[in-house]
């Protein structure tokens, strides 16, 4: 989006006096915040949903999820009394704007409680109509799609043939289980969680919601807010993005979830299997976005490497703690 495109979506709502528009960051895919006389909002473009059925049914679940005492702002609705405007077939949405500060990267308090929302979200979203019916928009990539983009680019590479296979073997592991479902987020990371201290009052982007098993969403969350960047000098005075696994964030989090929604002994057993099958994902996802079709990037595959690396060396001390 840019600021003229912003501003021809904002003439169907009934705002008031515009004073101010700003992107949230410099990538031109994500949200504009939107200052009026009527107060401050958030303006998106619904990618992933880009339909009115999905739409309908993401805004009434966010719906659903408020009334349900999830801190989930509701969509602002139109003069026409929509909660969508369409503009040359793509589709925006506007959301009040929800006060908040970032996860603060080892903060073990704030983890627990964003734990111990995803576990409310799990509990409520599954009973909204329709949940156990949802099923991944055709936006959104899958695994084994980005599996496929890899070798298909690069096969003769064994570094892709050995993280496919990683990933193919976790996940028939992990599928010969029977999980509990839920209606998953998905995408419940510190991206798109805020905090006023130790309080969630902000939990954003249902885009990609869809049943699943709920330990796949543990495991994602987990890895969001466990695997912590840090940046340290190297011995050329440059200045080097590097991860560890805050192994006390990871418990904290955990131990959130389980305190409001418990997990059985059986699938809490299979964590670590979940851990793993979802960082080789993060990989496989990551590589397809940073690899071009004619370029390999050994800097990015490193990176990816050192997370597969962390995880598989640390997540198995999650149970001990």
């Amino acid at each position: 989006m840019n600021e003229a495109e912003v501003r021809d979506v904002l003439r169907a709502y009934d705002l008031g006096q515009l004073h101010e528009t700003e992107p949230l960051d410099c990538d031109p895919r994500r949200p504009w915040r939107v200052s009026t006389a009527g107060g401050e909002y958030v303006l998106r473009e619904c990618r992933s949903n880009g339909s009115p059925a999905d739409l309908a049914f993401e805004h009434g679940l966010a719906d659903w999820l408020a009334d349900g005492g999830l801190p989930v702002s509701r969509a602002v609705v139109t003069r026409e009394g929509q909660t969508w405007v369409e503009k040359g077939g793509r589709f925006f949405a506007l959301h009040p704007y929800s006060p908040g500060e970032p996860f603060r990267a080892g903060d073990a308090r704030q983890a627990e409680a964003a734990g111990a929302c995803l576990a409310r979200f799990h509990e409520v979203a599954s009973q909204y109509s329709g949940a156990r019916d949802r099923k991944p928009q055709p936006a959104y990539r899958t695994a084994q799609v980005d599996a496929h983009t890899l070798c298909s680019r690069w096969p003769h590479r064994e570094e892709v043939k050995c993280l496919v296979q990683d990933f193919e073997r976790l996940e028939d592991e992990l599928t010969s289980y029977s999980l509990s479902e839920a209606l998953l987020c998905n995408d419940f990371s510190t991206g798109n969680v805020v905090f006023e201290g130790r309080r969630v009052p902000g939990i954003f982007d249902l885009e990609c919601c869809h049943w699943g098993p709920r330990l796949r969403d543990l495991a994602n969350s987990i890895l969001w807010f466990g695997l912590v960047e840090a940046a340290e000098d190297d011995a050329v005075v440059t200045v080097v993005t590097v991860y560890r696994f805050d192994l006390s964030c990871a418990r904290a989090l955990l131990r959130g979830y389980a305190g409001a929604h418990p997990l059985p002994g059986a699938e809490l057993r299979l964590l670590l299997l979940a851990l793993r099958r979802q960082i080789r994902r993060w990989a496989l996802f990551d590589q397809v976005d940073a690899q071009g079709p004619g370029r390999w990037r050994a800097d990015e595959w490193q990176f990816s490497r050192k997370q597969i690396g962390l995880v598989d060396a640390s997540a198995h001390l999650l149970a001990d703690g």
